[in-house]
């Protein structure tokens, strides 16, 4: 459920019932060139250590790569957010701590719903945080990197690519494609979980189909046996930027799946957890990836397409 304004009635959250790995993540302020802060958690992780077979970072943009099993499917995710670090911290090598927030006294149209702020200690007491200061909660994409770190814990077979500097222009990404293609040589779909929303499996990113009809329509079709009925996915849906766009002309299909947060960048950003828990996790963990057709053929140029309103129109002028 999205919400337009922050609610003024928020108060700190009860997190004993959130997954404290997701905790830990969203509680870590990582803009680009703090993301090793996220990469030394995830390495410290005892299930990244007994289900990946190969782990390595690279030495350009220390992008995070961790193979399970024999998969021709890459997942996609980054480790930075749209923050500043006091510099105060910065200088120390440590980062700001975000604290997840809740509306006092939650009902059922609002419980489940987390947004983020920055404690400020009391002048009176220096040991209790007396002021609490909304800040954007990084959901995007740390609820990714928390879809991405469950699927290693289950052992689920991929290329998991952690990627850094999404927000700054997929600078991560973009540098693997020119440094490392060779890594992807193998991959057929690239899938990424960072994208607004309930509901959408992108086709389109930079104007370009990313990912053939056919590919996103079975994903969507894998994944709503798992959704409630008014909140389905559907594909054919166009969005601006993540770091499956960099892979475009490498991997046949590449697409971004809704991960629940809204309003990302500002001090209205949240995240759904209970759809999160209930809905899209046990769906990411169930589907059989190296099923999903692969139609795409990165090699073959294709014309720009241009959205206005819900008219589609085409670069290439016809006659």
């Amino acid at each position: 459920m999205s919400f337009l304004q922050r609610p003024s009635n928020l108060v700190k959250a009860d997190v004993k019932s959130i997954d404290p790995l997701l905790v830990s993540l969203l509680g870590k302020c990582t803009p680009h060139k703090h993301e090793h802060h996220i990469t030394n958690f995830i390495m410290q992780l005892p299930f990244v250590k007994e289900n990946s077979k190969y782990r390595a970072h690279d030495k350009e943009m220390h992008n995070q790569i961790i193979v399970v099993g024999d998969s021709n499917t890459l997942f996609s995710c980054h480790m930075d957010i749209v923050g500043s670090v006091t510099k105060g911290n910065s200088d120390k090598n440590t980062i700001d701590t975000i604290f997840l927030m809740e509306q006092d006294k939650p009902d059922i149209t609002n419980s489940g719903i987390y947004y983020g702020a920055k404690g400020f200690y009391s002048t009176v007491n220096p040991t209790l945080i007396d002021t609490f200061t909304g800040c954007s909660l990084g959901a995007d994409d740390k609820v990714g990197v928390y879809i991405l770190l469950k699927m290693i814990e289950a052992n689920i077979p991929g290329t998991y690519v952690f990627h850094t500097g999404e927000e700054c222009g997929g600078l991560g990404s973009k540098s693997l494609v020119e440094n490392h293609a060779k890594l992807f040589k193998n991959i057929e779909r690239a899938i990424a979980f960072d994208r607004a929303g309930y509901g959408d499996i992108i086709n389109f990113q930079r104007n370009s189909r990313c990912c053939s009809k056919e590919f996103g329509e079975a994903l969507a079709e894998s994944l709503n046996g798992y959704m409630p009925p008014k909140q389905q996915f559907k594909s054919e849906v166009h969005g601006s930027f993540t770091d499956t766009a960099s892979y475009t002309k490498i991997i046949p299909e590449c697409t971004n799946i809704s991960a629940g947060y809204f309003n990302q960048h500002g001090s209205e950003e949240h995240f759904d957890y209970i759809w999160l828990q209930d809905y899209l996790l046990p769906a990411a963990l169930a589907i059989d990836y190296e099923r999903l057709p692969t139609n795409r053929d990165p090699n073959k140029a294709e014309s720009p397409q241009y959205f206005y309103g819900n008219k589609n129109f085409n670069s290439t002028k016809k006659a």
